[in-house]
């Protein structure tokens, strides 16, 4: 941090305590007085300031470090699966598909995140990698819930998401037994 030309600090819409965020800030800049702090939603930047990221100062249009070697065949092709109004009856439910999501039960994730609601209440999730947090949703927040990853089988992620509305099964041919086969079934475009 003491020779970043920038430093985002993202998330900085879930703390809570009011005066974390310019403590962290204050001592950011003791470390490094030089360093320009970005610590509101990054989704609200100017392009200036992502051009400035990726393509240096000068926001040419070459990246800094030149093309990435990469054959096309190597850059991988991810699905995502965005459920609205997800529902699950207990947050041990949850926990239970972070776990099952590490572990490739329903493809191979690579991220998802969203929130669910369990008994009235919003459930913030995030997970990246083989990690994941559960924290309570803001009231405003919005209920969905988005999976990122390889070969995923949507239909038993939507069925898995969605068995708290009764009747409401989105794929007939699939029954609610078939959630907890495995190995997992795999949609039609991965066999």
């Amino acid at each position: 941090m003491k020779n970043a030309g920038k430093i985002i600090l993202s998330k900085c819409d879930m703390i809570r305590e009011s005066d974390l965020l310019k403590r962290v800030t204050g001592l950011l800049h003791d470390i490094n007085p030089e360093a320009e702090i970005m610590d509101k939603d990054y989704h609200y930047a100017p392009d200036t300031f992502f051009n400035g990221l990726f393509y240096g100062e000068s926001e040419k249009k070459t990246p800094l470090y030149g093309e990435p070697e990469i054959a096309e065949s190597e850059i991988p092709v991810f699905d995502s699966v965005s459920i609205k109004e997800p529902e699950l009856f207990r947050t041990g439910e949850l926990v239970f598909l972070m776990e099952e999501l590490i572990r490739q039960r329903y493809g191979r994730v690579v991220r998802a995140k969203g929130t669910v609601r369990i008994n009235n209440e919003l459930i913030r999730t995030d997970l990246s990698d083989d990690r994941y947090l559960i924290t309570p949703a803001e009231e405003t927040a919005k209920n969905g819930f988005v999976i990122i990853g390889e070969e995923l089988d949507r239909e038993a992620l939507i069925m898995k998401l969605t068995l708290s509305h009764p009747g409401k099964l989105p794929f007939p041919s699939r029954s609610r037994e078939a959630l907890f086969r495995y190995p997992p079934l795999r949609s039609s475009r991965s066999q």
